[in-house]
């Protein structure tokens, strides 16, 4: 198996993965755009994002000839990882600037909700909640802003998707054996 063919494969999956994403980001937008900044929702797409990059690297171990080792899967997870990740978090940027300029306003706002209902869930006094408001306000402030999302996919983004990347090839990676039957 040669490099243009490791190129092409991360390439095709990477954009079959950021497809999927902005497919499912699309939808959710359509059905309630405050579902974006969802805890549910964001842990959903993480866990569907592992389970296809787990499928992706298994099936170019299977093209391998059904082996592969750890550095071979690592590369092949990232690239795939680094290239739906880059891809969706373009769109995000699109999203947010061009399609629905006021949409940060509104995962802002929905974000700030959902910490309000979860630290009055919690029973905690009205001054302590104000004051947890006022923090996750100025901790929010420019979350969904184009340059954020574009710095936070590099940093720690890629950071994270390499940990990720370090666990899932350590998975998926199959050894040839060292002596024939």
């Amino acid at each position: 198996m040669n490099e243009n063919t490791l190129l092409s494969y991360v390439l095709r999956w990477g954009m079959i993965i950021a497809g999927i994403n902005i497919l499912l980001m699309l939808i959710i937008y359509v059905v309630d755009a405050t579902q974006l900044a969802s805890i549910s929702v964001g842990l959903f797409t993480f866990v569907l994002n592992i389970a296809l990059i787990v499928y992706a690297g298994v099936g170019y171990r299977k093209l391998l000839g059904g082996y592969a080792d750890y550095k071979t899967m690592l590369i092949t997870v990232f690239l795939i990882q680094a290239i739906s990740g880059g891809a969706a978090s373009m769109f995000q940027v699109l999203m947010y600037t061009v399609i629905d300029p006021e949409l940060p306003e509104l995962l802002t706002e929905a974000s700030l909700e959902t910490t309000e209902n979860m630290l009055e869930f919690f029973n905690l006094p009205p001054d302590d909640i104000d004051d947890a408001l006022e923090q996750t306000e100025e901790d929010l402030e420019g979350t969904f802003s184009a340059r954020q999302i574009i710095v936070s996919y590099f940093w720690p983004g890629l950071l994270f998707l390499f940990i990720i990347a370090l666990i899932i090839a350590a998975i998926i990676k199959k050894n040839k054996p060292i002596f024939e039957d």
